[in-house]
């Protein structure tokens, strides 16, 4: 993820703090989706074999939840490193 901001007019404490929360948002949601999609992620796993089909029907189901799980890891990890640098740029304002 790359973000570019233009502060030659110098940064506006709304702006910080729009981006702060929007991050923020991102942040939580990603974090709320995880926990909501592990029940479902588990209740699968732990479905009885079945079938053939069914059983790589699951492996598959599974494994595209890890890989989605891992996904959204990645934009909360990346977001709250968008926070840091955030709160740095307020903190050099002499913001809190």
């Amino acid at each position: 993820m790359a973000i570019q901001v233009d502060f030659s007019g110098g940064i506006e404490s709304n702006d910080l703090y729009a981006f702060e929360n929007t991050f923020i948002g991102m942040r939580d949601s990603a974090h709320v989706t995880n926990e909501m999609l592990s029940g479902f992620r588990e209740m699968v796993a732990n479905f009885p074999r079945l079938t053939i089909s069914l059983n790589k029907s699951k492996r598959r189901v599974v494994k595209a939840l890890d890989d989605f799980f891992e996904e959204f890891k990645s934009v909360a990890e990346s977001a709250q490193n968008i926070i840091d640098i955030i709160i740095e740029l307020k903190n050099r304002k002499g913001e809190k």
